[in-house]
């Protein structure tokens, strides 16, 4: 006999009324866990016939297969005498409804259970909870979940064994998509990327954006070098698959920073960091690679970190400038012109050490910030020199390794140039040997043609220091040297560094080049200098580096008050065996 009303619409008043045409779900279920019981709310929920009612359906296997392990033991519980509450799908798992049930016992009754149906609470719970952990655009998991993920695997890690693998990866030159073609095609290429890491990822890993332009991927079973190649080389490889954007075909370019775990951290907010200083390595050594994190790196790539930092905010707060040091014609004594040094001030009004501006300026996209913000200082101020009736003769421009690798440096200095109504021959831009040992050479050698077919000088700073070959004076379109301060300081007294400059001389006399000397302190050494054959001086003797207004004084007088003794007195401490004091 059933222990509560037959399945089917309820008959009768009062409770029993009340209990059919409710708004929740009653079942009454008998010691064997059959469902022996029913509500009309229930029935039409579970689509069940009367018949099937009556047939004494197992309870439990009432629920989505997922579930019934869980259900059987919130019966147990039950049965035992607690009331037990728990959350629970019927249906099928592509169309699933979702129930709040409560199940207790009634004394000589067996069970009932009290189910509401609370499908769309949890549509919208679990929407915002997507929302919460997602990224809008792309839809990848967004920092917070991220982190999340990575915790938990790196848990898994510890108790199963095994490797895996964080990467962080940015896109090169995605600030001038959103600049030259708007935040709306920006946008798309996001979720270009996102659909391109989708498709090189494989079940396990994880995907997220981190924000901007930054994205992450876990890699559960990856832990070595060979393993993150091939997964670096998909993921560019998928990459520059073209994107038609806006009439252009655009290739997408990343760099990417790699981590290993447990080998580098057990902490997700210790390899996010480290991975983030393997992608700023990745970024300095010239983008569109990959860069596996060291220990070594942590130390003089968070100092670098912390200048570019610096760097950042003094360009959004328009604290960079561009400072004028005086080179002088060492023969007459007379103003040549001027070399532009890059000068960042700091929140506090100091000036960031220059040391720490080198380093920087390995980064290719701060480089190419910080040189375009200084050239178009230099060429205003060109301007309002010539404006003003005031001759300047020559305007040095140093150039970072760095800045030539965008392929276009040439062309963006001469439409600048012509932009201004400046003359080509105004300028001289100075590079350092070094550029022509590293990454991007031959991006190197066609600016330099180009600028110098349009009649812009180069010279080659701080020659002797650092690597380099004579055959860069001979394939290169270079017009001058000029001697690095380090020869100079000791030029009077040490026989070694004076051979040194006796020897650049030679070079430079050799291949008919212009010959300047940075870091002369002395009139000793400016003597020696110039009787030696170098055309061209600057350092402390002559003026220190100033501001546009503090050099205006230098252009009117055009000779700046420094002693440079007659090549008859040199001559004559030759002829005694005596450098000159």
């Amino acid at each position: 006999m059933p222990v509560g009303p037959t399945c089917g619409p309820l008959e009768g008043r009062g409770g029993a009324l009340l209990i059919d045409n409710g708004i929740d779900r009653i079942d009454w279920i008998d010691s064997r866990d059959r469902l022996v019981g029913i509500n009309a709310v229930g029935q039409r929920a579970l689509g069940l016939s009367d018949a099937q009612c009556r047939a004494g359906l197992d309870w439990p296997g009432l629920w989505l297969p997922d579930h019934r392990l869980a259900v059987a033991d919130h019966v147990r519980r039950a049965r035992a005498g607690d009331a037990s509450r728990f959350t629970a799908a019927s249906g099928s798992a592509d169309n699933p409804v979702w129930w709040d049930v409560v199940v207790s016992r009634v004394t000589g009754r067996g069970l009932v259970a009290q189910a509401r149906d609370v499908t769309l609470a949890r549509a919208v719970e679990e929407g915002f909870r997507q929302r919460a952990r997602h990224d809008d655009l792309t839809g990848l998991l967004n920092r917070s979940a991220f982190k999340e993920e990575l915790a938990i695997e790196i848990a898994r890690h510890e108790a199963a064994g095994g490797n895996g693998m964080v990467l962080m990866l940015d896109l090169d030159n995605f600030k001038f998509i959103n600049d030259t073609m708007g935040h709306d095609s920006g946008d798309r290429v996001l979720q270009h990327v996102a659909t391109a890491l989708r498709a090189v990822t494989v079940a396990g890993d994880r995907l997220a954006r981190l924000g901007g332009d930054e994205f992450a991927i876990l890699l559960r079973n990856v832990g070595d070098h060979d393993g993150l190649r091939d997964r670096a080389e998909a993921i560019m490889t998928h990459l520059n698959q073209p994107l038609q954007l806006a009439s252009r075909s655009l290739s997408i370019r990343t760099s990417i920073g790699a981590v290993a775990f447990p080998k580098h951290g057990n902490s997700a907010v210790d390899l996010l960091k480290k991975a983030d200083i393997a992608l700023y390595a990745a970024k300095a050594f010239g983008r569109r690679g990959y860069v596996l994190f060291v220990p070594s790196m942590a130390g003089p790539l968070r100092r670098r970190a912390a200048a570019t930092t610096v760097i950042r905010d003094a360009l959004a707060n328009n604290r960079v400038d561009a400072f004028y040091q005086p080179m002088i014609d060492l023969a007459s004594g007379r103003l040549h012109g001027f070399e532009a040094k890059l000068q960042v001030f700091q929140a506090s009004g100091r000036t960031l050490p220059a040391t720490e501006l080198l380093a920087v300026q390995e980064d290719v996209d701060l480089a190419e910030t910080l040189g375009q913000r200084i050239l178009s200082r230099v060429m205003a101020d060109a301007r309002r020199w010539q404006s003003s009736g005031l001759a300047v003769t020559r305007i040095a421009i140093n150039v970072a390794a760095a800045e030539f690798r965008s392929g276009d440096y040439a062309e963006r200095f001469l439409r600048q140039l012509a932009a201004a109504g400046l003359p080509p021959g105004l300028f001289e831009i100075e590079v350092a040997q070094t550029v022509f040992a590293g990454r991007g050479t031959d991006y190197v050698a066609s600016a330099l043609a180009t600028l110098n077919a349009a009649g812009v000088r180069i010279s080659l700073d701080a020659f002797g220091t650092g690597p380099g070959t004579l055959s860069n004076l001979k394939h290169l379109p270079v017009s001058g040297i000029k001697i690095d301060g380090a020869f100079v300081e000791a030029v009077e007294h040490d026989a070694a560094d004076s051979a040194m400059v006796r020897a650049i001389i030679g070079i430079a006399t050799g291949f008919g080049l212009g010959l300047g000397a940075e870091g002369i302190s002395t009139p000793g050494q400016a003597r020696l200098l110039r009787a030696l054959g170098c055309d061209i001086g600057q350092g402390a003797l002559f003026g220190a580096a100033g501001s546009f207004d503090s050099v205006l004084p230098l252009l009117r007088d055009c000779r700046p008050a420094a002693a440079i003794a007659s090549d008859a007195d040199y001559n004559r401490s030759q002829e005694t065996g005596r450098m000159l004091p």
